[in-house]
């Protein structure tokens, strides 16, 4: 059996992989437990049956899910495995010089790895090191090994840039937030008061910034089990509430600042991440929320000009009702998914 697995790590704008080369002998209880029997050949290997095929992918996915675990700091990260070299018909593996068996595992997640220390822990008992590649700022490659039952950090921790940050509270609206942006429309179609609106959007995101930022230091940890249930039934509610009230102005702004307490947690989930522990917190944080916030503006605009030039007709009255019908059924639907 093999002394060590070597993989190479790849760092992308928003996620990472770590590409290992897997022996084929370690794919199955019995092959890792026999240190006599010759090495699985490669001609052996390409004459497997797809049915086969399959029982050495579980195998060997089971085998190091086992073996590994990875962090973000100090977040578990949940990863996923993908195998290429089953793709193709037939299958094309890696062929090394002494002709074992081998193919490619790629472990990936879609977390940005110079944000926080990314780290990989193997787990104790007789198994391989992993030697890991990986490039250092000058493009060189440099490689680490791990030995069983150490931890490796494998990308060192730093602080992410502060438009990186504001970019990540953007992206989150736009385009990845489609929640967000129909709870902003909602706010659009009660009342197209322009300093309302202002009003209402830095409402949400003061309040959102509270819970945001108490569950990124760690203040509050609550689950996402609730908490994405509740922020699909704010658009519910906010759609209703446009359909059969002649006027949502007075108390408009409190029940806004109520769903951001609730939207905040829900940020937190995807956000945290990106948001150090160290001096820069509060400043990242603003900064998150900022991003945020401009592109509640960019919705809250897009929306003014659809409106322009007709919004004071009975066509955009018939309009509006069917969007907020539109938007309390959708979310209707949300809510039913995530409870």
């Amino acid at each position: 059996m093999v002394e060590q697995f070597y993989g190479e790590f790849i760092e992308k704008e928003d996620a990472w992989e770590l590409e290992l080369l897997f022996d084929v002998g370690y794919a199955s209880e019995e092959g890792r437990g026999d240190a006599e029997s010759p090495a699985p050949s490669y001609d052996w290997l390409i004459s497997r049956s797809p049915e086969e095929f399959e029982e050495l992918r579980k195998g060997s996915e089971a085998y190091l899910r086992e073996c590994l675990s990875f962090f973000q700091g100090e977040e578990v990260l949940e990863v996923t495995y993908h195998f290429r070299d089953f793709e193709t018909t037939p299958a094309q593996f890696h062929r090394n010089v002494l002709d074992w068996a081998y193919f490619r595992v790629v472990i990936s997640a879609p977390v940005a790895p110079s944000v926080l220390g990314l780290k990989c822990r193997l787990s104790e008992g007789e198994r391989p090191d992993l030697v890991m590649g990986r490039r250092n700022a000058a493009g060189e490659m440099v490689y680490l090994t791990m030995k069983p039952g150490e931890e490796l950090l494998i990308n060192e921790a730093g602080e992410a840039s502060g438009w990186f940050v504001f970019q990540q509270g953007f992206r989150h609206v736009i385009p990845l937030g489609l929640d967000h942006i129909f709870f902003i429309l909602a706010l659009f179609l009660a009342n197209r008061s322009w300093r309302f609106l202002l009003e209402q959007s830095l409402v949400f995101t003061l309040a959102h910034s509270v819970t945001l930022g108490m569950a990124a230091a760690g203040v509050i940890v609550l689950s996402g089990s609730w908490v994405e249930p509740l922020i699909a039934l704010s658009i519910v509610f906010l759609g209703l509430e446009n359909l059969f009230m002649k006027s949502v102005r007075g108390r408009r702004l409190g029940l806004v600042f109520l769903f951001g307490l609730v939207h905040g947690l829900g940020f937190a989930a995807v956000l945290k991440r990106f948001l150090s522990s160290g001096d820069h917190f509060l400043g990242h944080l603003a900064l998150m929320n900022i991003g945020v916030e401009v592109a509640q503006l960019v919705v809250l605009g897009l929306a003014g000009l659809v409106a322009l030039g007709w919004s004071h007709t009975q066509a955009y009255r018939r309009a509006t009702i069917g969007v907020n019908i539109a938007l309390c059924v959708v979310a209707g639907w949300w809510f039913i998914e995530r409870i």
